[in-house]
């Protein structure tokens, strides 16, 4: 719970939620700097059935969660509701802030018997080996916190100054409390589905070209597959050394970001951008309920499960929330 308590607060809007519990990080052996030495990075509940969900099944889940209203998604399934990672110590060598993958704890709801939800925190270990979910949407958090830009929190405001300087004229507590509530609640960042203090995910799709297109297959041979007769959910993922275009002073592109006029570092630099996740084939109707799609599968395989990869998941931290019943062992394996 300490590391909880110190961690510095992100939060990931709802539009942002489902990718960023359901996308792919980048690859382990990926260099990723936090921004603090425990970060906290939490969002809207995203149901751990759609978490834990292959590639193969992901597309219903997307269906679900984007096709009905928010309210429906608290169904008394658990929720995932983000995580706290750890970095290496800030002490200025080049390790300084490095993502730590030794260990990390995701923030799981679960529905209790009065049906309020209560959160844990559930350890999670070896997050650059185990090829478990858990350990994947912790990567994926790491990816935001490291390469994403992050909105900076406004002041806190003030307290909320009386009527006159006599006692007899100050407002009672409660009333006083009630106004710094209302001040907080016309942050943007309160807008914004956040608190006080807490910086809040930015996404701006990079100003890049899209890659000059392959050749067509010649007539009679191309590829094998099947045309496509369902509509697809590809989950978001990293891009390794995406081309995007850099802009002078004035915001201008400086130049082209293919071709033989192309100059790395004067007209287009390289980086690893996220992928938001989108629906392939979007024109094609909904696949029906049991279908199993292979068309667009990304995961990172991993290195060879052991059995200690199977373990379950660990007791909650002591003193993070009321009892609450373990969701699953799949979280960290698959």
């Amino acid at each position: 719970m300490l590391a909880a308590y110190t961690a510095a607060p992100y939060f990931v809007p709802a539009a942002e939620a489902f990718d960023a519990a359901t996308g792919l990080p980048p690859e382990p052996e990926a260099q990723l700097r936090l921004t603090a030495e425990a970060v906290m990075l939490f969002h809207d509940g995203v149901p751990l059935p759609a978490v834990i969900a292959d590639d193969e099944a992901l597309h219903a889940h997307a269906a679900a969660h984007f096709g009905t209203g928010h309210d429906t998604v608290f169904d008394g399934r658990p929720l995932i509701m983000g995580g706290v990672i750890l970095a290496r110590p800030d002490d200025g060598t080049e390790q300084a802030l490095l993502f730590n993958p030794a260990l990390g704890w995701l923030i799981i709801a679960n529905r209790m018997h009065d049906g309020q939800y209560a959160w844990a925190m559930h350890p999670v270990h070896r997050l650059g080996t185990n090829p478990g979910p858990a350990a994947r949407v912790l990567r994926n958090y790491a990816a935001l916190n490291a390469l994403e830009n992050w909105d900076t929190p406004p002041p806190i405001p003030g307290q909320a100054r009386t009527s006159g300087k006599s006692k007899k004229n100050r407002l009672p507590a409660a009333q006083r409390r009630q106004q710094q509530l209302e001040q907080a609640a016309r942050t943007p960042q309160a807008r914004a589905g956040a608190l006080l203090g807490v910086r809040v995910l930015s996404f701006t799709a990079p100003p890049h070209e899209v890659a000059p297109a392959a050749p067509a297959p010649p007539a009679g041979g191309g590829s094998d597959r099947a045309p496509a007769q369902y509509r697809d959910w590809r989950r978001a993922h990293w891009t390794r050394n995406t081309r995007v275009r850099l802009l002078d002073e004035h915001g201008r592109p400086s130049g082209p970001v293919y071709g033989p006029d192309a100059i790395e570092g004067v007209t287009f630099t390289r980086r690893r951008t996220r992928v938001k996740g989108t629906w392939i084939n979007e024109h094609l109707p909904r696949a029906p309920a049991g279908h199993r799609s292979t068309r667009w599968t990304r995961s990172w395989p991993g290195p060879p499960r052991t059995p200690t990869d199977r373990a379950p998941l660990s007791k909650p931290s002591p003193g993070a929330c009321s009892p609450t019943p373990r969701p699953t062992c799949a979280l960290n394996s698959r």
